[in-house]
């Protein structure tokens, strides 16, 4: 699945292409491994709390931004077929933060923390290994989560315990703050819960002595930081082929004309030809705003999704794609 972002600027107005998918469909519809999968990819002073999540997605595991960074810090990056991970370190050199590679999420943080978290999960494990097989099972139960913009750190890990039968002293460590909305993809209840407690420098430490089905933990402290740091995942994937089939495409756009034709023709490997003066004589502004919303549909069908409205003519001669507007016919 190759994914492209765009983002337009024009002077103080922003407009954003959310997302424009080409996906190569197959007979039998595979459906890639993502993560294993190189990125091509253009961000251009994207945010880069949306930088992260649409690598996340990319990558089939979530991609944390450590609260104490910018969310809104612009994103510059053209990727070319780079992996998942070249990537996230570019976009870590820019936060001056530091990726780390967790069992099933990936944080971008600062050097500090990373390594701490790294001993976190390491003594994690430990802990884990010395509960009783049910209470670890219900550990390791997985599970998507997801909540609204404004929810309160301490309330969604209280709703986190009471659900799962749980008892978590040491609640009132958590600060009062509000986070963004998230969806996260299926992990373990204890990865969910550090999830959320790391953004603190927090963890749960979990007792061997609790009797019952059900574990009881304490929020303590992250651990002093190990010497070495998980930089990279932790298992190399085979790149997989590309399917053969028809290319299809998603997109949904409101951006000026021009430029996004532009940023289009670029990612479709194709060289515009944009006649600025039959579109003047119709009196069509190479500025013009123009919205789409389409799923799964051909080239051409895009290519018409995108200039039909405006009454634009279009022609693809080669790797050349010609746009211009006909002059109009006096009844």
């Amino acid at each position: 699945m190759l994914t492209f972002f765009l983002q337009l600027t024009r002077r103080r107005l922003q407009y954003i292409v959310t997302s424009l998918f080409l996906t190569c469909w197959a007979a039998s519809n595979v459906v890639l491994a993502s993560r294993a999968s190189p990125i091509h990819a253009t961000w251009i002073a994207t945010p880069v709390c949306e930088v992260s999540r649409q690598i996340g997605r990319l990558a089939q595991i979530p991609v944390i931004l450590d609260r104490r960074i910018n969310p809104n810090t612009p994103i510059s990056i053209q990727a070319s077929g780079e992996s998942y991970d070249t990537i996230l370190s570019q976009i870590a050199t820019t936060l001056h933060a530091q990726v780390v590679y967790l069992k099933s999420s990936i944080r971008i943080t600062s050097p500090q923390t990373a390594g701490r978290c790294v001993a976190a999960e390491t003594l994690r494990n430990k802990e884990l290994n010395q509960l009783a097989s049910k209470q670890k099972q219900c550990l390791l139960r997985t599970e998507p989560w997801s909540w609204l913009s404004g929810s309160q750190p301490r309330n969604l890990l209280e709703e986190l315990v009471k659900k799962n039968g749980l008892t978590i002293s040491n609640m009132s460590m958590v600060p009062h703050d509000h986070f963004p909305a998230a969806e996260i993809r299926a992990i373990p209840l204890v990865d969910r819960l550090d999830l959320i407690l790391a953004h603190f420098d927090l963890r749960v430490t979990w007792s061997p002595d609790t009797k019952g089905e059900h574990p009881s933990g304490m929020i303590v402290p992250l651990p002093i930081a190990t010497d070495t740091v998980m930089t990279k995942p932790r298992q190399s994937m085979p790149r997989p082929q590309q399917p053969q089939g028809r290319k299809v495409f998603t997109l949904r756009l409101e951006a000026p004309l021009e430029p996004s034709l532009v940023a289009l023709t670029k990612q479709l490997g194709l060289t515009l030809e944009f006649d600025r003066d039959t579109l003047t004589a119709q009196s069509i502004s190479p500025q013009e705003i123009v919205r789409v919303d389409v799923t799964q549909v051909s080239r051409e069908k895009l290519l018409d999704a995108i200039l039909s409205p405006l009454g634009i003519s279009w022609q693809i001669r080669g790797t050349t794609l010609r746009v211009w507007a006909e002059e109009s016919i006096e009844p």
